[in-house]
C-alpha cells in the first residue's frame, strides 16, 4: 500500500495536475486508503494493479473501488446478495453500503497516518520472516552448538591485550579470554603500571576488558578481588574518582563473600571512607562503620577486626575532624602521616601511597575551608603562621597551592610576610563557593 501511495504521488507530479485536480486526487487517495482500513482489506487488496480515477483513465468506469472488490467471483457476489435478501427481505442498496463505508472511513481519518506506518512495519516484518524461513537449512553447520545458558561460558581467546567493547549480544567463546590468560594479562598490566610504561587510557581500557571477561564467565574468586583492587589503585593514582566508585561498589560486594581470607579488605575500605569524605557522603561512611562494628560484635572481635588496621582507623578520625570542622586536629594528623612518608617513601603498590593520594585531595578542600575561616576571623596574620597551620611544607608549596586553586591574588595581599585577611576573604569565599558547587552523578568530583 505504501508503494502504491508513492507511485500515485509520482504519477500526479508527472501529469502536472491543476490545483483542482490535485485536490481531487488527494481526496480520492485518502478515501481509498480509509476504505481499505475500514473494510480490513489493507493486506488483501492487490496494490500493484490498484488505480485511481483522477490519474488513470483506464480505471474501473471512473468509480473509486478496491481492486479486490471488483475482481471477486460473480457467483460469490450472487450468493452474498441472496443471503442478504433472505435475511432482510429485500436486497440492500449498494449506495447504503458505500455510505456506511464512507462514515466508518471518516472516523478513521485521524488514525490513517499511524495505521499506515503500522501496516508498513507489519509488511517489513513479514518479509523478514519469509526470508529467514526460506533460508537454506544447509547454510547452518551441523556442528553448530547451542550453548546451555545454565552453564557458565568458558572463553578460548589467547590474546593478552583486548580492547573493551560494550556487549550488545551474547558473548562468544572466541572473543573471551579464559582465567589462565586473564592472569597473564593482569601480571602484564601490573608490570606496565609499576614501570610507568603505559598511560591511564590504555590501563583503564585493558582493565575494563579484563573485568568484562571475568563477569561473562561468572568468575568470582580471589583473583577477581585482586583485579578490582588494582583497578581502584590505578584510578585513584590518576584521579579518576568515577572509575574508582564503580570498582569499590563491586569490591564491597565481593568482600562480603570472601572477607575471611582477604588481607587487603580494610585498606580498601579506608580508601572508600576517604572517597565518601571527598563526595560529602558522610551517611554512607557512618553506615560502613556501623556495619564493621556489628560484624565485630557477631565475630567476638576476632584477629581480623577492623580496629587493628591503622589506615581505616586514621580514615574514620579524618572523617570526624572534617564533619566537626576540627581543622587544627586534621592538619596535625596530616603532618603525622607525612612524617611516615619522609622516613620511608611509599612504593606505588603500597597501601599508604594510594591512601596519601586521596588524603591530598581532601587536604586541598580542607585548606580552602580553613583559609576561608581564618580570613573571616583575623585582619592580619603572619604568613609563616598560615603555612604552618595549614600543613604546607614551605612557602613554595603555599604559592603552588594558590596558583592551582585560583587564589593567586592572595599573594598581592601579602606585605612584609603578612596576609591581609580582610581583603583576601572575598576571593577565598568565591573560590570555596565554586569548588563545592556540585558533584556529578557518577561520583566524579
Amino acid at each position: 500500500m505504501v508503494d502504491f501511495i508513492t507511485r500515485s504521488f509520482n504519477k500526479s507530479s508527472q501529469l502536472n495536475l491543476s490545483a483542482d485536480k490535485t485536490a481531487k486526487f488527494e481526496n480520492e487517495l485518502k478515501e481509498l486508503v480509509n476504505m481499505a482500513i475500514a473494510q480490513e482489506k489493507v493486506l488483501e487488496n492487490n496494490w500493484d494493479i490498484q488505480t485511481l480515477p483522477s490519474i488513470d483513465t483506464s480505471s474501473n468506469g471512473g468509480k473509486l473501488e478496491l481492486v479486490c472488490n471488483t475482481l471477486q467471483n460473480t457467483s460469490n457476489i450472487l450468493n452474498n446478495k441472496n443471503k442478504l435478501s433472505h435475511t432482510t427481505g429485500s436486497p440492500q442498496p449498494l449506495k447504503k453500503t458505500k455510505k456506511s463505508n464512507k462514515n466508518s472511513a471518516a472516523k478513521n481519518t485521524d488514525e490513517s497516518d499511524s495505521v499506515l506506518s503500522s501496516e508498513y512495519k507489519k509488511q517489513l516484518r513479514g518479509q523478514r520472516f519469509e526470508r529467514e524461513l526460506s533460508a537454506n537449512v544447509s547454510d547452518f553447520s551441523e556442528e553448530t552448538e547451542i550453548r546451555d545458558l545454565n552453564t557458565p561460558l568458558v572463553g578460548t581467546n589467547t590474546n593478552l591485550e583486548k580492547h573493551y567493547l560494550r556487549l550488545t549480544s551474547e558473548p562468544k567463546p572466541e572473543t573471551v579470554r579464559p582465567l589462565n590468560i586473564l592472569k597473564k594479562s593482569f601480571k602484564m598490566l601490573n608490570e606496565k603500571y609499576i614501570k610507568d610504561s603505559a598511560n591511564y587510557g590504555y590501563l583503564c581500557d585493558q582493565l575494563r576488558s579484563l573485568r568484562q571477561d571475568l563477569t561473562v564467565q561468572h568468575i568470582r574468586n580471589e583473583f577477581t578481588i585482586r583485579v578490582y583492587e588494582f583497578n581502584c589503585k590505578v584510578s585513584i593514582d590518576f584521579d579518576d574518582m568515577g572509575e574508582f566508585n564503580r570498582c569499590q561498589s563491586q569490591l564491597k560486594f565481593l568482600y562480603r563473600i570472601f572477607d575471611k581470607n582477604n588481607p587487603n579488605m580494610y585498606d580498601f575500605l579506608a580508601y572508600t571512607v576517604l572517597y565518601y569524605i571527598l563526595t560529602n557522603n558522610h551517611f554512607e561512611a557512618f553506615q560502613l562503620k556501623l556495619y564493621l562494628i556489628e560484624k565485630d560484635d557477631h565475630s567476638n572481635k576476632s584477629e581480623h577486626s577492623w580496629t587493628g588496621n591503622s589506615l581505616l582507623i586514621f580514615a574514620f578520625q579524618v572523617l570526624e575532624n572534617v564533619i566537626n570542622g576540627e581543622y587544627y586536629d586534621f592538619f596535625e594528623r596530616v603532618k603525622l602521616f607525612r612524617s611516615l612518608q619522609e622516613s620511608k617513601p611509599f612504593s606505588k603498590l603500597s597501601p599508604y601511597y594510594t591512601f596519601d593520594k586521596l588524603l591530598c585531595s581532601i587536604l586541598v578542600n580542607e585548606r580552602i575551608k580553613a583559609l576561608c575561616m581564618v580570613c573571616k576571623s583575623f585582619k592580619l596574620l603572619p604568613l609563616s603562621f598560615v603555612i604552618d597551620q595549614l600543613a604546607f611544607k614551605d612557602k613554595i608549596d603555599y604559592l603552588d597551592f594558590l596558583k592551582n586553586n585560583g587564589l593567586e591574588q592572595l599573594d598581592q595581599f601579602t606585605t612584609e610576610d603578612k596576609l591581609d585577611c580582610s581583603k583576601a576573604k572575598f576571593i577565598v569565599e568565591g573560590v570555596r563557593g565554586k569548588k563545592f558547587k556540585k558533584i556529578d552523578i557518577k561520583g566524579q568530583i
